[in-house]
This record gives C-alpha cells, structure tokens and sequence, in this order.
C-alpha cells in the first residue's frame, strides 16, 4: 500500500513539473505566431525582409523617401550637426522674412518657410528622439541688399518664394542656405558679377578658376568677400576649404575681392580707430579695385604658403607698387 501511495506521488510530482516547465515555454513565446509548417515560417522570414528593404537607408518613414531623396548629402552626418551635415539640391519654398533670435543674445534676418514646404527641406536625425524632423526656418547666406530688400516684403500674412539650392547646419543655432541668384558669369579668365556691378579679367593660366562668395557677416561689416580659387598641379596640397566647410581638392584659396558698401568704407576709413590703430580690417587705399556709386571693391591675396605652380603669379599680380585695378582689368558694368 505505502508502495502504490509512493508511485502515486511521484506520478504527480513528475506532472507538475511537467506542467510548470510547458507553462513558462507558453508564456514566453505568447507573442511568437507558431508557424504551421516549414513553407509557412520560410514565407514570413521572406515578407520580413521585403519589408525591410521598402525602409529608406537612412531609417525614415516609407513616406518621406520622395522629400529626402531630392537633396544629396554631400559632407557631414545628419545625425550629428557638429560635423556640419551639408545637402545640395535646389527646392522652391514659400514664406516670409523676420529679423529675430537665431541662438542666445544673437539675432539676425531668418526665413520662415510656411508649414505646407517644410517638407521640401532635408530631413535631420533627431537622434534624442529616434525620428526625422524638418527644420522650419533658416539664414541665408548670400541674400544680398538687392535680395534683401525684396525679401523683407515678404511676411506671415503675405508669404513669398525662394529658391534654395544648398543646407548646412552647423551644431547650434539655426540652419544656413544658399539661393538661386543667378549674377555671375564666368567666362574663360572672365569674371562678371552684375549684382555688384563689375568685372575682372584673371591670367590665362587660371581659366579654370571658381569662385565662393561669403557673405556671412553682411549684417554687421555691410562687406561681402568673393573668393577666387584657383587650380593647382600641386597634389600635397590640402585643397580649399568652402564657406560651406566642405574641401575643394585640387584648388587654392589665391584671393578675394571685398564689396564694400561705400557709406561703411568711408565711415571707417575716416574712424579714430583706424586712423591711430588701422588692422587688416580697415580700408586700405592701395588695395582699391574700383568704385561705384554704391560700392567700394578692394583686392587681398590669401595668407600662407602658395604651391610652386602658383606662387609667381600670384608675386607678380600683388607686388608692392603696382596697380590693382591694372592687374586685373578691373571694369565697372551696368552703369
């Protein structure tokens, strides 16, 4: 009898246990769909990956793919903005210009874009948060006075349009981009800008020289800087770098050519500051291109080292004593 009630109780122990360990198995693939068959689990591996491969590259929605890929990202991550992601591309976008705060104590004039084109812009990684985000509002960093003029009549109840065609951000503040302003021609060693209203004439050797303007501190110096890279043979060396922040190989930053507005030029040209004290910010009448009614244009060349292939040219065009203006052909046009 004792025998029969100790098989008995083994019998129970062994089910419980049994009961217990199917019970945590069950539990822990509850959410698991069981597969019926091995064509049935070999189909839903299939379907996973297919929909994997729908999700753009860079893990955005499937349908911000068609926003994304009008812009190419050319420098940069976007997931990290102190590496100063930059885009090319071009996007027509509606809104309205405001002077107002673009980081602490700093303000400046910003383009709002209008909540039905913030699509158009790129997409930033939100990293924090695991999403992409449109940036709504931006500088821009080669509005002109002409540009500027037109955009301030632009506003919230009467939003105009601009055309972008390059956006950078750079770790705080706001983000930057560049506009279609069509007022340059290059034309051999030609040079023509008629926003400013001059043209210069470069040596034959550099025909195949390429410009960046910056005018980054247009708001507060009333100056914008046109840079003039030229070629070079010279592979060690590190190649220009682009107000952009991106490397242009291949090219030195030789010189550039400074538009001032002539009230700022003889505002400062007259101050005690740079009479008594004058720095390498301060007019100075030996370097001057030209003048206009409206602008002041003088000419620097680069600091530094320039490659073997560059640098008699660039002694011969800036020695000490020799003109400028004569130099370089410099000419007023559109007057």
């Amino acid at each position: 009898m004792n025998k029969q009630i100790s098989t008995a109780l083994g019998l129970a122990i062994i089910i419980i246990f049994a009961a217990a360990v199917g019970f945590f198995i069950w539990k822990a693939n509850i959410n698991e769909p069981i597969p019926t068959s091995i064509n049935q689990a070999k189909k839903a591996s299939e379907k996973s990956e297919k929909d994997k491969s729908k999700l753009p590259a860079n893990g955005a929605n499937p349908s911000e793919l068609e926003t994304i890929s009008n812009w190419q990202l050319v420098s940069g991550d976007p997931s990290d903005t102190c590496t100063k992601p930059t885009f090319k591309g071009e996007a027509t976008v509606k809104g309205w210009y405001a002077y107002e705060d673009i980081y602490v104590e700093q303000k400046d004039w910003v383009f709002n874009v209008i909540k039905e084109d913030v699509s158009k812009l790129p997409q930033i990684y939100d990293a924090y948060n695991k999403k992409y985000l449109n940036i709504e509002k931006f500088r821009i960093s080669d509005a002109t006075p002409a540009l500027q003029v037109s955009l301030k009549k632009y506003t919230k109840e009467n939003p105009g349009e601009i055309t972008i065609k390059s956006y950078w951000l750079y770790c705080e503040g706001l983000p930057s981009a560049s506009v279609s302003t069509p007022a340059e021609n290059q034309s051999g060693n030609i040079y023509q800008n008629t926003t400013y209203g001059f043209q210069i004439t470069l040596p034959d050797e550099w025909k195949n020289f390429k410009v960046d303007i910056d005018d980054k501190q247009i708001a507060e110096t009333e100056t914008v800087y046109i840079h003039f890279l030229i070629p070079t043979t010279d592979k060690t060396f590190p190649g220009a770098i682009l107000k952009s922040g991106a490397k242009l190989p291949g090219y030195v930053d030789v010189f550039a050519i400074s538009v001032w507005k002539k009230s700022r030029w003889d505002k400062d040209l007259n101050s005690q500051e740079c009479k008594t004290n004058p720095s390498p910010d301060c007019p100075y009448e030996g370097s001057i291109l030209g003048k206009s009614d409206k602008y002041v244009f003088d000419v620097s060349h680069g600091n530094g080292i320039f490659p073997d292939d560059l640098s008699k040219k660039v002694m011969e065009l800036f020695a000490t004593g020799s003109s400028p203006k004569k130099n370089f052909n410099f000419q007023l046009i559109g007057q």
